[in-house]
This record gives C-alpha cells, structure tokens and sequence, in this order.
C-alpha cells in the first residue's frame, strides 16, 4: 500500500488502518476489475522505474552526449582503418607516401586500399586531380565548400569522381577572381567549341527541344561558378540564415543590404555596444604622398592599437583589412618589424589583409585602415558607388562583393580609422561606415538586456529576437522597448480600483506612430512551469487551452485598459521565433486607419 498511496486513497482505503480494506471500493469490485486493475499498476510502476533508471538532463544534454559518443565512435572506426592499413599493408603505404611526396598520380591499382584506409579525404580542388585518376564515382559524396570561387572547369573532375554532389556556397561573396580575369578572346574561341559541340549532339532532337538545350549550353561558361551551374540541375536547395559568427551590429550592414534581412543572428552580445563597434580619426599631416594609395598615419595608428592590445593582455585573434595593396604592405611590414612580431602572430593570430584576400579569415577584431584623405575619392575604383546600378560600373559585382566579404569578417569588434569625416566618405563605402555609426546611436541591446530578469535567460533570447524583426528594423526610430516595465502600478495610478497584481510584464512595446496613435503591446514569456498547468498533452496547437486561470484573467484585465498582448512559449516559438514575432508585431501594431470626413 505504501507504494501506491494515490491509488489507495481513491479506493478509500486508509494505508495506516488495515481494517480499512473491508469497507473499501476494492472489497466490492469484480475480479475482473481487480485483475485488470492490478495489470495497469504493474505496468505503470514499470515504467516509471524505466523512467527513473534513464539518465537524469535536458534534451540539449542528452543529445550532446549521443553527439559526443558518435564522434568517438567515428573516429575509432577512421583511426582503425588507417592504423590496419599501415600495419597490414607496409608496402602499400610506403609506396603512396613515396608518390604523395614525388606529386605524381596514384595507381588504380593502389585505390581500393586507400579508399578503404581513408573513407574521407579533404583536398584541394587541384590536388584532386593531382594525385586521383580520373575514375567515375571513386567517392559516395563529394563536397565542395565556397562553391562561388569554384569555376565550372574547375569542378567537373569533381562532378565525374562522385555518385552524388553537395555544393555550399555564398554568391554574395567572391566568385572565381581567376577564372573571371580569364581572356575573353580564348575564352569565347574554347566556348564556340563547346556549342558546336552541344549543338552536333542534338541533331536528333526536335527543334524546339534543341532550342532549349542550347539555352542551357550558357551555363558551361569558363566564367560561371558551379554554385550557379547546379542551381538548374539540383534536386534540393536550401538557405542556410543562422549566423553564428558575429553580433547584429557587426552583420547588420550584410544582413540589410546583400541578405535582405533574411539572416538569424544566434550570437548573443554581452557587452556594450560602444565595445564593438569603434571609431578613430587620425590627422594626416601636410605633404606630398610618397607611396600611391598608402596613409602612414592610419598605419601608425593600427600599430598602437596592437600594442594598446598587448598592454592588456589581450589573447584573441586580430585581423587588419585595408582597401589599398600598398597600404597592406605598408602595414604588414611594419608589424614585421615591430620587436612584437612574435607575440602578435603567437597570441593575436595576426593577419594583415585587403579587402580582396579577407575571405574565409575572420578574426575577434578586425582594425579597418580607410587610407582615404580629406579631398581625396579614390574608394570609388574599389568599392561601388551604387548597389542598385552595378551593371553601369567596371567590375559592379566584384566590388559589391568585396564590399560584403571584407564587411563582414569580425566576430566580436571592429575598430575603424579613418582620416576624414565620415560623411565625407562617397559611394556604398559611405554608406556601410554611416550604418556602422547609426548603430552606435541606437537602443544598446545589452543595456535593455541588463533590465530583464536575470532569473529568466530566455527573456534576453525574446528580446534579441524581437529586434531582429523586420518589423522593428524598419520602424526602430518610432518604437520603444521597456523590459520589466511596472504595469500593475501604473495602473493602479490610472485607477485605484483596477484588480491588477503589482507585477512586472516582460516587455512593454510602444510604437509610436504619431501623437494620436500610439499602440501599446504587452509581451510576455510564458515558461512552462509556473504558467501552465501540468499536463503531459501541451503542444503548440492546444497550449492556450492549458494556461493557469489568473494568467488569462490578467491578460483580459490588460486588454481591457487599451494594450495589446502577446503571450509568447516554447511552443509559438519553435522553428522559426524572428519570422513568428515579425507577422505577431506587424498584425497587433498596425497604424490607425485615417477616417474619412465629409
């Protein structure tokens, strides 16, 4: 009895009074019940014993620890392989080390053995074809990463090695500087080949499917990348938005600009705005330039800020980008020369960099040197002067790339110089400086941040989500956000009567659309345990119907004060929270509808 208490008391029997077995409702039930009764209590105390022996943790927890045993059990199979290929087979691996070393082909003969010992092999898009013959489907799946820089020729000795493709690749970034430099004049005499070729092959063919083949025959262009020549033959595409590397302030300008605001920033910033985003003005003393396209004082001035860095003992990785190759080398050089040199390659992983060969470096902080001068434009043979107008400028594409990539490396700051002010600066250069300010002039994430309940992380997570919305993006100048805002108080203020628990709402969001339309939304995180009640059955489609009864009279009591309100859980918010806040705000903060006088 002491092990089913709940299920004694229901039968009415009083587990401190044995006689209270005779009067009970199991003194009366059929033997059936009975059996049925007991079958159900054995199989519910097993259960609950399985439960109870399973390892106590989250999810999260438990899918780290299945991850972690899965790697370990890769690695022992990959490390196996390997280790029993050289112990078995010694002629076999000291024959391909000699090759490997010598850069000649490996025989077919040696390839099942070491497709075997090294079932994943990473290797450049040369060193491929350098070492493997060309064999079809010598690999189940082959990957190729920054797929925009991978020219179509490039790639085919790729595409015929595997059975199945899988191409990742941005086209906002760098395509192939090579293979876009190519000769035209080659280029277009080789690519007629290539037609005549295509159009021999379709003699058999109706004319119009001809005709359309040979639309496609375009996209063997030396010029195209594979990432837009599979785009017409893949069978599954998708985009990848969760940005992990740095804070909205750093990926904003991108984000807007080359993404359309479709990017999810996981990053959370702790620490203040005015320690990400950074700004210094340099004099440039009077005189003639003796370097083209160099600024001395920038260069200087970057050094200094490595040295301020050491001083504080700094240990993250730091990048300097600047537009101009001579600037670069100027700059480069005299870290060189510093008697710190070692320290800043050993602690701060030091690279110094253009613009053009930023990509795939990023860096902690990146120390951008503008190298432009009062009176001076020269960006503009860099950088585009109009995003909207890219096919008017030599190299349109290019540059606005060059833009995205070198915008877009740092990971916790980014510290600017620059010689003039900065709305001086011309061109798209101008503008990404100037979103870099703004960003500086708006509200601080972290301080709104601060003024959530600490007891409650996943407040800040609401938060940084909500200002991620397209909705709040495009209005932020004309809304407000007030965490922990005392709204049970102020109405009490309003009226002494109000039967409203002097509590704090999570968020108060005023959109203030002009003097007479001022729309006040209530935004509250409901967590699980203390605003639902416990049922095994909650899901995302029934959760309203599970909320504790107080918590529905409140939200009424609000509404009827004039405030909207947005009750968020973990249920609304799964998948995709930004795209489920942004239509949520959108529909309950609209503008006032102007009445028509007569």
């Amino acid at each position: 009895m002491n092990v089913i208490p709940a299920t004694c008391k229901r039968l009415g029997i009083d587990t401190n009074h044995a006689e209270s077995l005779i009067a009970s409702m199991l003194s009366t039930a059929s033997r059936d019940s009975v059996i049925q009764m007991r079958a159900y209590i054995e199989a519910r105390l097993r259960v609950e014993a399985m439960v109870d022996a399973q390892c106590p943790g989250s999810f999260m927890d438990s899918r780290k620890s299945l991850e972690k045993r899965l790697v370990f059990k890769m690695s022992h199979i990959l490390d196996s392989a390997a280790i029993d290929f050289r112990e078995q087979r010694k002629n076999d691996a000291e024959q391909l080390r000699k090759i490997i070393r010598s850069k000649k082909q490996i025989p077919k003969s040696l390839l099942p053995a070491l497709m075997n010992a090294f079932p994943c092999i990473i290797a450049g898009i040369r060193e491929l074809g350098e070492f493997l013959p060309l064999e079809p489907d010598l690999f189940d799946i082959a990957i190729i990463d920054e797929a925009s820089q991978v020219s179509i020729a490039q790639a085919f000795p790729v595409l015929i090695r595997a059975k199945k493709i899988v191409v990742l690749g941005d086209q906002q970034q760098y395509s192939n500087v090579k293979a876009h430099n190519a000769s035209t004049q080659v280029n277009n005499a080789l690519f007629s080949t290539v037609k005549e070729t295509y159009a021999k092959e379709l003699t058999s063919l109706p004319p119009e499917e001809q005709t359309v083949f040979m639309d496609h025959v375009s996209n063997f262009n030396i010029k195209t990348s594979i990432l837009d020549f599979v785009k017409h033959i893949a069978n599954y595409s998708c985009s990848l938005k969760k940005h992990f590397r740095g804070y909205l302030e750093l990926i904003g300008y991108s984000n807007e600009t080359f993404y359309q605001k479709s990017l999810q920033v996981m990053k959370i910033r702790g620490k203040p705005l005015n320690e990400v985003i950074q700004v210094y003005s340099v004099v440039v003393p009077p005189g003639p330039e003796l370097v083209k396209n160099t600024n001395p004082a920038e260069a200087e001035f970057a050094l200094a800020v490595l040295e301020d860095l050491e001083k504080s003992s700094y240990t993250g990785s730091v990048g300097i980008i600047t537009p101009f190759t001579n600037q670069q080398k100027m700059i480069a050089n005299m870290v060189f020369s510093s008697p710190s040199f070692n320290h800043y390659r050993q602690a701060f992983d030091i690279r110094v960099m253009t613009f053009d060969t930023s990509q795939g470096q990023e860096r902690d902080i990146i120390i951008y040197s503008m190298v432009e001068k009062p009176g001076e434009d020269t960006l503009k043979y860099i950088f585009p002067l109009r995003l909207s107008h890219l096919a008017e400028e030599d190299e349109g594409t290019i540059k606005a790339q060059r833009l995205n990539v070198g915008l877009s490396r740092a990971k916790e700051t980014v510290k600017f110089i620059i010689s003039k002010p900065i709305e001086q600066f011309t061109g798209e250069i101008g503008n990404a400086l100037r979103f870099f300010i703004q960003s500086l002039q708006g509200p601080d994430f972290i301080e709104l941040a601060r003024r959530t309940d600490q007891q409650s992380p996943r407040e800040a997570e609401v938060l940084h989500w909500i200002m991620q919305t397209q909705f709040y993006l495009e209005n932020k100048d004309k809304v407000e956000i007030i965490p922990q805002f005392e709204l049970g108080r102020y109405l009490r203020q309003l009226d002494p009567t109000v039967k409203i628990p002097a509590y704090r709402t999570d968020f108060l969001l005023l959109c203030r659309w002009s003097l007479d339309d001022i729309v006040r939304l209530v935004l509250e995180y409901d967590g699980f345990e203390h605003h639902f009640k416990d049922d095994d059955f909650i899901s995302e489609a029934n959760s309203q119907f599970f909320q504790i009864e107080g918590d529905l009279e409140r939200k009424k009591a609000i509404e009827s004060y004039g405030y909207a309100f947005l009750p968020l859980n973990k249920f609304v918010l799964r998948g995709d929270p930004i795209a489920y806040l942004n239509k949520q705000l959108a529909r309950l903060c609209k503008k006032k509808v102007p009445t028509m006088t007569f």
